[in-house]
């Protein structure tokens, strides 16, 4: 199986989550691999210092080898699951490669999922009618613009883009839409979106089987969740912030991405 995590540049986020997810799975007993990639990438680009920086103090990571670059049709088609960090970038991929809208979801949106499917434990926050999806609508472009105004007040430079770039940030099109990609979640007749599966969907069948690692310690599970409500319009970029903000978005990213691991490798 293979997972491709998105995000903007491919210095930051994902390369973050890429190579946590590899550390992750290493032992795994399944063929299990990550690659990355970014909506608006230049390729060939190094991490970020405090990424790599940040990567090597927590978990003894070694990200001085990536290089960036762009979503592509293949990276796409090659990917089993694609894992975007802000519903911005998912709406992107899904208005690029409608085809494979089903296997495209936020980072948080597919962890969160899990979680609910294998604890009891729920979030409040998250509580809401079935009908209305995995998530209810939102838009995120007032958070991005709030980002960006925080940035510009610190006098430095957002990260940098490709004006050559097949995708564009639309502010106004980051609204979250439903789409049929809930019906790669199986088992939930309380759902309107409910469909039926196919052999390929990156659910497994009966996800709340013990078959899944539960995990045990309540308050680590609500740690989780608080984690994924926090950040549940998007894990902000951490780009020309100071490497505090570097080492907290690793620690998210990794929190999160521990979820997807556990729950692949089984």
């Amino acid at each position: 199986m293979k997972v491709l995590f998105v995000c903007t540049g491919n210095t930051c986020r994902s390369p973050m989550a890429q190579a946590y997810f590899n550390y992750k799975v290493k032992d795994c007993n399944q063929h299990i691999a990550a690659d990355s990639a970014g909506t608006s990438a230049f390729y060939g680009d190094f991490a970020t210092v405090e990424s790599i920086d940040a990567m090597k103090t927590i978990y003894d990571i070694d990200l001085s080898e990536h290089r960036s670059k762009k979503v592509t049709l293949d990276l796409i088609n090659q990917a089993d699951l694609t894992l975007t960090m802000t519903n911005s970038q998912k709406v992107i991929l899904n208005n690029a490669f409608p085809q494979a809208k089903d296997k495209i979801f936020t980072l948080t949106e597919y962890a969160k999922k899990i979680l609910d499917e294998n604890t009891n434990l729920k979030s409040e926050e998250y509580q809401h009618d079935k009908s209305e999806g995995l998530l209810p609508e939102v838009d995120d472009s007032k958070k991005t613009l709030e980002f960006e105004n925080e940035s510009k007040k610190m006098n430095v430079n957002s990260e940098k883009s490709d004006s050559n770039a097949p995708f564009k940030d639309n502010p106004s099109s980051v609204h979250y839409k439903e789409n049929s990609s809930n019906a790669l979640f199986k088992d939930n007749p309380s759902s309107v979106h409910d469909k039926e599966n196919s052999s390929n969907a990156p659910f497994k069948d009966n996800p709340s089987s013990a078959n899944w690692k539960e995990i045990e310690d309540s308050k680590n599970r609500q740690k989780l969740y608080d984690s994924i409500n926090k950040n549940k319009y998007g894990i902000p970029d951490p780009y020309g912030f100071s490497s505090d903000t570097y080492l907290d978005t690793a620690q998210v990213i990794a929190d999160i991405v521990d979820v997807v691991a556990e729950y692949l490798c089984k």
